[in-house]
């Protein structure tokens, strides 16, 4: 697990769900962008249950933005995601440097136990 005392956890996701349109829907896609753009880590995951297609995007954003600025890069996925070939040929097009962390793992644990060890 990781280390609350080291990092914080920041998850968009909100209790109550919202519209994909609308002012609510706007502050959220708002606060993601800005948060985004202030890590210095950060960490992906994607599961087997859903495509998650923002988090693609955001995925893509973000190695884009990690390579011009000191920012690492974890990017992990279920062994089961169904657009897991695709993560693995886009990140090896880009030729990541070694601060880049790139896992096939079971579950979120997993990958953090990863991070942990590789990031300290």
């Amino acid at each position: 697990m990781i280390d609350h005392d080291l990092y914080d956890i920041v998850n968009p996701r909100r209790e109550r769900g919202f519209d994909q349109t609308g002012a609510t829907a706007d502050e959220q896609i708002a606060w993601e962008h800005r948060a985004l753009s202030l890590v210095d880590s950060c960490i992906f995951w994607f599961p087997r249950e859903t495509l998650c297609p923002i988090s693609l995007f955001e995925a893509g954003k973000m190695l884009m933005h990690a390579q011009h600025h000191d920012v690492r890069l974890a990017i992990g996925w279920h062994p089961d995601y169904q657009r897991a070939f695709d993560l693995e040929v886009q990140i090896r097009l880009e030729h990541l440097e070694p601060k880049y962390l790139l896992h096939a793992a079971p579950g979120w644990d997993e990958l953090c136990a990863v991070v942990k060890k590789t990031w300290g």
